[in-house]
């Protein structure tokens, strides 16, 4: 009886290792699972001839590889392969013609703030054409017209998005031009007085074109400092009395004429009270004599006149020797 056993014995060992075997061989899928991508740098450009760049791995940006689908695709593709193929690969090595590519999830989150930085970073926006006064109101400074630059946040998100989604390298970011409202050449007509010598200039844009020797307010009164506007032009100007105590001895009104108050010609400004005119007291000119307004020459105001347009810019800057004001009529500010 113990000699009848042994085949059996032997037959069933046999068996037991060809189970094991097939088993190991489907543990054992020859399939390859792509892993390439996700680290690869993105050059983020942007500027004139890619000037100026930044480098990102995608990883950082939120780019995640989907690996556990992958790799339930590659078992699945190793089941349906022949048991025959698969024992051959398992016994001579190497692996099947075939691969499972990770598919990539591209959340928009850490992306939209990467572009919300360079927007941040880039933007500029345009400077207009300025005459004007400067912070300490002592002098005239000109500011040159210069373009802007705009990042546009929907389109870079785009592009970016699309770069990482092929695999791009490199993807450009084009920056939008935005133009001055006021260009060197439309700044048009400015007014300036200078109250620390008592001088009018026309400038057209940033060049002088006119100056005069004007007057301004004596102490207590004041011609007040700031950025006004002419918003009237007075061919004929009639005086009328303002009901102040300087003015107590005049009559009500004074019309057109050599003897009125406002001369011959007059551009009412938006300072309350403030007209710059002609003057028959002459002599008062290149002072500071005024009640507030500014006095010019006759022959001055007359070729003045027709060269400025309603809503021509005034700035009123410097200081007589007791201090400026801001406010007309005032004692002195400052």
């Amino acid at each position: 009886m113990g000699t009848g056993g042994a085949p059996d014995h032997h037959e069933h060992a046999k068996r037991e290792q060809r189970r094991d075997g097939e088993q190991q061989n489907q543990r054992s899928p020859p399939v390859a699972v792509s892993t390439k991508v996700a680290n690869t740098e993105l050059r983020v450009i942007w500027g004139k001839a890619g000037g100026e760049a930044l480098r990102v791995v995608p990883a950082r940006l939120g780019v995640r590889a989907d690996v556990g689908t992958a790799v339930q695709q590659a078992l699945g593709q190793s089941q349906a392969t022949p048991w025959f193929s698969r024992t051959c690969h398992r016994l001579f090595g190497g692996s099947l013609d075939d691969a499972v590519p990770l598919r990539y999830s591209f959340p928009t989150a850490k992306i939209e703030a990467l572009i919300a930085r360079l927007a941040a970073t880039l933007d500029r926006a345009p400077q207009d054409a300025a005459l004007r006064a400067t912070a300490n109101d002592t002098s005239i400074s000109f500011v040159a017209a210069h373009a802007g630059r705009s990042l546009d946040r929907g389109e870079a998100l785009s592009l970016v998005l699309r770069a990482l989604q092929s695999h791009a390298t490199s993807v450009r970011l084009p920056m939008h031009t935005l133009q001055p409202s006021v260009g060197n050449a439309q700044l048009g007509k400015t007014i300036t007085v200078d109250l620390s010598t008592n001088t009018l200039r026309l400038y057209d844009g940033a060049t002088v074109v006119r100056g005069y020797a004007v007057s301004t307010a004596i102490k207590p009164y004041s011609t007040p400092i700031g950025t006004w506007r002419v918003v009237g032009k007075d061919l004929h100007p009639l005086w009328i009395n303002p009901g102040t105590a300087w003015a107590k001895s005049m009559p009500q009104s004074i019309p057109p004429g050599p003897a009125n108050p406002l001369g011959l010609r007059a551009l009412p400004l938006d300072a309350p009270g403030i007209l710059i005119h002609g003057t028959p007291e002459d002599s008062s000119i290149g002072h500071w004599a005024s009640h507030g307004c500014i006095r010019m020459h006759e022959a001055d105001v007359l070729a003045l006149y027709p060269l400025v347009p309603v809503g021509t810019k005034v700035i009123v800057y410097g200081a007589p020797p007791w201090g400026a004001s801001t406010v007309a009529g005032s004692s002195t500010g400052f």
